[in-house]
């Protein structure tokens, strides 16, 4: 341990010397001060300082932006921003992630910055669930600069499950909605059958039969045929207010096979209307009260 820490501590005075003027020395070498804060950054990693290691990984950032190597820089920020992860400092982590993001993107490397946002969002989803939520839809926005649609819809699903978890059905219903647009360039029918599907769900979970409905009309040619089946049984039901009709509907194998945030919208849907199911059927003329009346009279 103490090797590291020398190691490290000679790497950061190294840096530091690269950065001195003097007589002979106009101006500061910033690239291998940036080398040697990122080799210090490293070894107080594995020595498990965090804030000095954080101090290094900084240094290296701006040595990198001083010289103008942006890469550099972004990946730099990258590395602060794990390191701020470590130490449950999210806002912090959210701060140099998105610098790095910015980074990568005006200096020309998009596809990067929309695989750091990917991770960036992976990190915090469960303790910054909205933040996460951006960053898959700045990560979809951004790849689309690429012209790579299916890669989009993926990130823009990824926003909308989030979205659905929170119960924001509107921005849910957004996203969808560009996931759809997505896969509709990219061709790719089966996957939009599905987010149809899925859609017609979200606007029943937001109490819109109206907008389901025109969901359905929308993209009945993109769904499947058996599916087509289940989904004009569930709508009819809504429309009636048939509560049978709208179980038997949710209740299809194809539904079930949705992931899992639209199985979570059905079974809620399932639950509530099953309860209604089971009221109708109790205060119906063939119940109790009139087997009794029956009794009475014979």
């Amino acid at each position: 341990m103490s090797d590291k820490l020398s190691e490290a501590n000679e790497c950061y005075n190294k840096a530091d010397k690269y950065l001195k003027t003097g007589l002979l020395k106009w101006k500061p070498d910033f690239d291998l001060a940036a080398n040697e804060y990122s080799r210090a950054a490293t070894c107080f990693k594995s020595l498990q300082m965090a804030d000095k290691c954080l101090d290094a990984h900084l240094k290296a950032a701006d040595c990198y932006l001083k010289n103008k190597s942006y890469f550099s820089a972004a990946k730099a920020y990258e590395q602060v921003a794990i390191v701020c992860k470590d130490m449950n400092n999210w806002d912090s982590m959210i701060k140099y992630l998105e610098q790095s993001c910015y980074l990568y993107r005006e200096h020309g490397v998009v596809d990067t910055a929309a695989l750091t946002l990917n991770r960036g969002a992976q990190m915090i989803e469960s303790v910054k669930p909205e933040k996460a939520a951006e960053w898959y839809s700045q990560a979809s926005e951004v790849t689309m600069l690429e012209e790579r649609p299916r890669q989009a819809a993926e990130y823009a699903n990824k926003s909308v499950r989030i979205y659905l978890k929170l119960r924001r059905y509107e921005d849910a219903i957004e996203w969808l909605r560009k996931a759809m647009n997505h896969l509709l360039e990219a061709d790719d029918r089966p996957s939009l059958g599905r987010l149809y599907v899925g859609l017609v769900l979200v606007e029943l979970a937001h109490e819109d039969v109206v907008s389901a409905q025109k969901a359905f009309r929308e993209g009945k040619s993109y769904i499947e045929d058996a599916e087509i089946s289940y989904l004009t049984t569930l709508l009819d039901g809504f429309d009636q207010m048939d509560a049978t009709a709208i179980v038997t509907g949710l209740n299809s194998p194809f539904i079930k096979s949705l992931d899992n945030e639209y199985t979570k919208i059905a079974r809620n849907l399932q639950q509530k209307y099953a309860a209604k199911m089971k009221a109708n059927e109790s205060s119906s003329p063939s119940g109790g009260a009139v087997d009794e009346e029956a009794g009475a009279m014979l």
